[in-house]
């Protein structure tokens, strides 16, 4: 995975042993509806099967299990899909320009199933939601829980930017 520093840095987690630049990373906290600094306490392994996504050109692995932070631009709902879902229609992502805070819909593509993958992250609170960097400029929220019914349920965009 990839996470942002307390810079707003892309930093590729690829391994348990390397040491990382930060001691914080960018998170969705669903308590208090806004974009937060965490504290990474510690880093996990997860062996799991996973789909490789295509979000504005970038390409990254999530686990299968893992849900994503979608929204319409109909709407501005807010709402999850659990990733292994992904493949059965069109979804739209809610990508957000943390520099801006200016929101995206875009359209998330498939393009590879893993049946068996090491994804390296960091460990998530319950209420937290994992900004992945997609670049320098744009972050796609990731947890590995059903956020929706306790926290997300009734929510637009506009209360959490």
């Amino acid at each position: 995975m990839i996470i942002s520093d307390d810079n707003s840095k892309p930093i590729l987690i690829d391994d348990l042993e390397s040491p990382i630049k930060s001691n914080y990373f960018w998170t969705l906290n669903l308590t208090d509806l806004d974009f937060k600094l965490s504290k990474i306490k510690m880093l996990e392994c997860i062996n799991t099967p996973a789909l490789v996504l295509d979000v504005l050109g970038y390409v990254i692995k999530v686990p299968a299990s893992w849900h994503f932070l979608i929204s319409s631009e109909d709407t501005h709902a807010l709402d999850t899909a659990v990733v292994s879902d992904l493949t059965k229609g069109m979804f739209t992502g809610l990508v957000v320009n943390h520099k801006t805070m200016n929101v995206n819909y875009i359209p998330i593509r498939c393009i590879d199933y893993l049946p068996s993958v090491n994804i390296y992250t960091v460990a998530l609170h319950r209420n937290q939601m994992l900004c992945h960097a997609l670049g320098a400029n744009y972050w796609v929220c990731l947890s590995g829980i059903d956020v929706y019914n306790k926290y997300l349920k009734k929510l637009t965009v506009w209360d959490i930017i």
